[in-house]
This record gives structure tokens, sequence and C-alpha cells, in this order.
């Protein structure tokens, strides 16, 4: 979707792996094992950054582009409902 109206608008996304971490600006993650209430730490954070970041394009975009603002409304819903499911899974109901 956000692709689709990325070309509409005429800008052509790479979505390959390497230039969508270069370009998320997220630290990467540490390699070895972590333990289970971490990794729903880590993805609990990580999905609110970007929810977040979303939001705040989203918002830009609403006096820009109302289809572009629409395709980002998607996103973010869709964002916030992964994160809901997520704090779900956090023990003793720790929700950060």
């Amino acid at each position: 979707m956000v692709a689709e109206r990325a070309v509409a608008l005429g800008f052509w996304p790479d979505g390959q792996a390497g230039a969508v971490v270069a370009g998320s600006g997220l630290k990467g993650v540490e390699r070895g094992a972590v333990e289970d209430g971490s990794v729903l730490l880590e993805l609990v954070k990580r999905v609110a950054e970007v929810a977040e970041r979303s939001r705040e394009r989203m918002n830009r975009l609403a006096e820009i582009d109302s289809a572009s603002e629409d395709v980002l409304v998607a996103v973010v819903r869709a964002l916030e409902e992964q994160l809901w499911m997520i704090r779900s899974q956090l023990p003793n109901g720790d929700r950060q």
C-alpha cells in the first residue's frame, strides 16, 4: 500500500533489506541468545517507535495529500493493533 502510493507520487522505494535498515534509524539487535521477556520488551519499544513516526508523518500529510494520509491511517491502525497484541503477552501487565 505504501509503496504503491509512493510510486503514484513519482518516488520509487527501495524495499531491499539493506536499504530499509539504513533508512530506519533503528539500531541493530545484538546477536546471540535473548530471553523471551527481553524480546517482547524490545518489540514493544520498536513497534511503538515506528507507530509514532508513522503517526507524525500522517499528521503532516493531512494538509498536503489526503490520499497519502489515508494510507498512513491504515498503517498506524495496523501498527497499533500489533502493538496491543505484543503488549498483551507481557507478564503482570507490564506496559511500556
